[in-house]
């Protein structure tokens, strides 16, 4: 009988590794690529395993290359999307280290922004701070609003985790004013930056700017699609808004909106409501 798409997948990887035993570049250009496969179908298990393999191939083949670094690279995305902080910083690090003896001074923007992301996770704040502001400095010296968290919200955030939110709030209202000038801004991507202005401002004690806040993203995320994205978005808004209510006291307000917040996630609730 004909192989099923999964069965072709599981045989590739070890013909892979046979075939190709004495090629290591080749063999990790394929393994990157098979774990690709297996990220797309949902299988982070094996996509994990697969670029693993592929670091240790391109290891074999020679160090100190702009292909391992790639490699280190796409391995330590993979494992910040699954909240291995550690292990993305440890991998984010060692590629960085590659890029500077190559190319001195140079700074890839996806590189540095998962590297400083898994820095904050592991709440080194210090160090992720210092590579936020170097994205910082290199997108206002070559404005552009693309995908992917902006650098001005990963400073921002990382300085309200500190404490800082004054600063955050200026890196937030900044990126904020480059989304609304840019013609093609997605609206989730707006209400994103609005929730993370809301959080500053509701740490300050501006509950009600950061209750305003939250109700227009909140807005924003109506036109979201699919609809479970839509209804994540909305539903979180809806829960941010009861817990604002809640610490101020406020459970006459906060009570319903939790409900709202609960039907949302649930799908009870219409988008409309």
């Amino acid at each position: 009988r004909p192989l099923s798409v999964s069965e072709v997948l599981d045989e590739a990887e070890p013909t892979i590794a046979k075939q190709y035993a004495t090629q290591p570049n080749v063999r990790a250009t394929m393994q990157s690529a098979l774990g690709g496969i297996f990220l797309g179908n949902g299988d982070h298990v094996r996509a994990e395993q697969l670029m693993r393999e592929a670091v240790a191939s391109q290891r074999e083949y020679g160090r100190d290359s702009a292909d391992l670094a790639t490699r280190l690279e796409t391995l330590g995305r993979l494992l910040l999307r699954l909240q291995q902080y550690a292990g993305a910083e440890s991998a984010g690090l060692e590629a960085r280290a590659i890029r500077v003896r190559l190319t001195p001074g140079g700074l890839d923007d996806e590189a540095a922004s998962t590297l400083g992301s898994a820095l904050m996770g592991n709440e080194k704040y210090a160090d992720a701070e210092g590579i936020f502001r170097e994205l910082v400095a290199n997108q206002r010296r070559h404005p552009k609003v693309g995908p992917g968290t902006s650098a001005f919200v990963l400073l921002g955030e990382d300085l309200r985790r500190q404490g800082r939110n004054d600063e955050a709030s200026a890196y937030f209202r900044e990126e904020l004013e480059r989304q609304l000038k840019a013609p093609d801004t997605d609206s989730s991507a707006i209400a994103s930056t609005l929730s993370y202005l809301a959080a500053a401002q509701g740490m300050m004690g501006h509950g009600a700017e950061a209750d305003s806040l939250m109700q227009r993203a909140y807005e924003l995320y109506a036109s979201v699609s699919p609809i479970q994205f839509q209804r994540v978005g909305r539903g979180t808004m809806l829960a941010n808004r009861a817990e604002l209510a809640a610490r101020a006291g406020d459970d006459t307000k906060a009570t319903p909106l939790a409900d709202s917040a609960r039907a949302m996630w649930k799908g009870t609730l219409p988008p409309g409501d």
